[in-house]
């Protein structure tokens, strides 16, 4: 067990995992990055050289989705979406850490309720702008430029239409986005959360998946279509063919955040709500029905196997997480906050081609 806390944020969390995760991480040379906008905190994972974990904590506001490209880290807060840099050359360890993300770049949004995010091939930014039910992009000029909204949505308002909440990037483009519902009204998709969930392709503005239970985290992989179903709890790929959802397996909680690595699936998992919904409660009255019991954490699946492989469980002050990315190429990694004062001595020069003049 590892207990992680955090002055700024007041929390106190637990860690568990399963046994010989911290060789899997290792072996595969990555960490994890979990976001749990309920606390306000981004977790760095990975293994420790005891066998244990190596978590740090970067705090953010209502940190949501989280995207790793190249050597940078993109998370969307409240009302900004960060960029992180890794400030550490290669082979260069700081308290442990062979990766230091620090904040270099933020755009001010407003506070759009920005969910899944990502890095499209060409750099572009992209983000779920869940409030005014659109895909957006950042901006130098104004809070967001939009780039695509549901067929169902006859105009941007900041009324959380149909709950567009997550995209999948294919051939490194934005191609496909899930709703819970085909909803034009405010916050219409309230009204029944259950079997009205869709993906759309946003290239052609079709319906591919239909009748799904509140579904988050569409990604791309290994030429499928990969979701979660968190009205059924489960993690599966659609058959597009007939816009139909296939389970691979069911995982106790509502997920939230989905991965990949190779042939492995990392899937998030958050307790649900008791009185938040009827489809919440019905998610709780099923899981003790099979007499299991929903946690908060992460599991990481063999897609070969379709079994569970390792597990994280976070307990303590935190029931909820949004979203994971994982960090290639890493031993452990580091992050510092906005309120971390590290902020203000961590410094990278960047080099100027001199030609011994000056500038006068």
């Amino acid at each position: 067990m590892l207990a992680a806390s955090n002055d700024s944020s007041k929390i106190t969390v637990d860690f568990t995992s399963s046994r010989g995760l911290s060789d899997f991480l290792t072996a595969h040379q990555i960490s994890i990055a979990v976001s749990t906008y309920q606390s306000g905190n981004l977790f760095l994972i990975g293994p420790s050289a005891d066998d244990g974990l190596h978590v740090k904590s970067v705090v953010l506001e209502r940190p949501m989705g989280v995207c790793v490209d190249g050597d940078s880290l993109f998370v969307g807060g409240l009302y900004q979406v960060y960029r992180f840099n890794n400030v550490l050359p290669p082979g260069v360890r700081h308290e442990g850490a062979d990766k230091l993300y620090t904040p270099t770049v933020s755009w001010t949004t407003g506070e759009i309720d920005c969910h899944d995010l990502t890095v499209e091939s060409s750099g572009r930014i992209v983000f779920v702008n869940t409030m005014h039910s659109c895909l957006a992009t950042v901006s130098l000029q104004e809070s967001f430029i939009p780039l695509w909204k549901p067929p169902c949505i006859s105009k941007l308002e900041p009324e959380d239409r149909c709950h567009l909440n997550g995209l999948a990037l294919r051939d490194g483009k934005v191609r496909y986005a899930s709703a819970f519902s085909r909803t034009d009204t405010s916050s219409g998709w309230r009204e029944n959360k259950d079997n009205q969930g869709v993906i759309w392709d946003i290239t052609t503005n079709q319906v591919v998946v239909e009748n799904l239970s509140m579904p988050h985290s569409p990604r791309w992989h290994e030429e499928s279509l990969w979701l979660l179903d968190s009205g059924s709890g489960a993690l599966g790929y659609a058959d597009l063919s007939k816009k139909a959802f296939c389970p691979v397996l069911k995982i106790p909680g509502y997920l939230r955040g989905l991965t990949f690595h190779g042939r492995y699936a990392l899937v998030g998992s958050s307790v649900p709500r008791e009185k938040s919904s009827i489809e919440d409660a019905r998610i709780l009255t099923q899981l003790a029905a099979d007499k299991r019991e929903a946690y908060c954490g992460l599991v990481i699946v063999d897609l070969q196997s379709g079994e569970l492989a390792h597990w994280i469980r976070i307990t303590g002050d935190i029931q909820e997480i949004f979203d994971i990315a994982v960090i290639p190429n890493v031993q452990a990694a580091d992050g510092i906050g906005l309120r971390d004062d590290r902020i203000k001595y961590v410094l990278k020069v960047g080099v100027e081609p001199f030609n011994g003049k000056g500038r006068g």
